[in-house]
């Protein structure tokens, strides 16, 4: 996101990413650590884009805001509506690991994908009290 989100550069930021948002089932990270100033047009920018996503089924999510992007999050209430993460890495982790749909079509999910699946939960250290047939 670029520095100071505002006006022109938050209108031209909405235009480059609204492609990204109107896909299928969007899952987005939009990285704010370099941002410092968030005027009026850049929330509702924001906001535009978590309602684009949404109309999708899709997602929209916060890394690493600066003190004054938080700040401001905070100040407009719209801080709220957005999971926010310390950096992407962790945005990015939170998204879930399984394919698009998966919760509409549980037929579509292979063996394969649920036990990738099953590996990263325990990488991660979570248990898993669940066995899968061979």
């Amino acid at each position: 996101m670029p520095k100071r989100f505002a006006r022109r550069r938050a209108r031209k930021f909405y235009d480059d990413v609204k492609p990204l948002l109107n896909s299928d089932q969007p899952q987005i990270v939009f990285d704010m650590s370099e941002t410092g100033y968030i005027d009026s047009t850049g929330a509702d920018v924001l906001l535009q884009c978590l309602c684009e996503a949404m109309k999708c089924d899709g997602e929209v999510k916060l890394a690493g805001p600066t003190d004054a992007a938080s700040t401001a999050l905070e100040l407009t209430c719209i801080g709220r509506l957005f999971e926010v993460y310390e950096d992407s890495a962790s945005a990015i982790r939170s998204f879930s690991c399984f394919q698009p749909n998966a919760s509409f079509y549980p037929y579509l999910v292979s063996r394969a994908a649920i036990r990738i699946a099953l590996d990263v939960l325990i990488a991660e250290g979570k248990s898993i009290k669940t066995r899968i047939a061979a």
